[in-house]
């Protein structure tokens, strides 16, 4: 049946075709209706491909657009007043915390003994670092106490500073 519509296609007047020539006509008809198919086979993949990189590529805008959203929501509730004040606040309690543990190692009766029976010189030098420390202390607990540090930080930092302060009097009672 296809020779006949090839051979119509043809619009050859005549005698009806020979088997061989029927056979050349279905033969070129199946390879035109072949090659008409692999076209359209290739366009339909053509256009497969460019719906899918269309796809792909509003996936990724889209992506890209949620994780700058996200970023951006990330950095406001980061630098919110209060996330900022947290994080000085946490801050400032963990460097008096580290300043209490190096100042906490020390003797203070051991220090005041070493000021009483050492030659002058080098009781000054002790009473000297001692005020220092102490003045440093002092300062770093209320620069502490200014960014809201924990409590607990604060009292022990007090009490330290107590302990300091008498270590303090107790080396200046000491004749020069």
């Amino acid at each position: 049946m296809p020779w006949v519509v090839a051979y119509r296609r043809a619009q050859v007047e005549g005698p009806p075709p020979t088997d061989a020539e029927r056979r050349t006509i279905e033969l070129a008809a199946a390879r035109a209706l072949a090659e008409e198919e692999k076209q359209r086979v290739a366009t339909q993949r053509r256009l497969e491909a460019r719906a899918k990189e269309a796809a792909t590529a509003a996936a990724a805008a889209a992506t890209e657009a949620a994780t700058a959203e996200e970023a951006a929501r990330i950095e406001a509730e980061w630098n919110t007043p209060e996330a900022v004040a947290a994080r000085a606040q946490a801050a400032a309690t963990d460097t008096l915390r580290v300043r209490l543990a190096g100042v906490r190692t020390q003797d203070w009766e051991e220090l005041v003994y070493s000021h009483r029976w050492s030659g002058r010189a080098r009781r000054e030098g002790i009473f000297n670092g001692h005020v220092e420390q102490l003045s440093r202390l002092g300062e770093e607990a209320a620069a502490a106490a200014a960014a809201g540090a924990a409590g607990e930080v604060l009292e022990e930092a007090s009490t330290l500073l107590a302990e300091m302060e008498e270590a303090k009097r107790e080396m200046e009672a000491v004749p020069r």
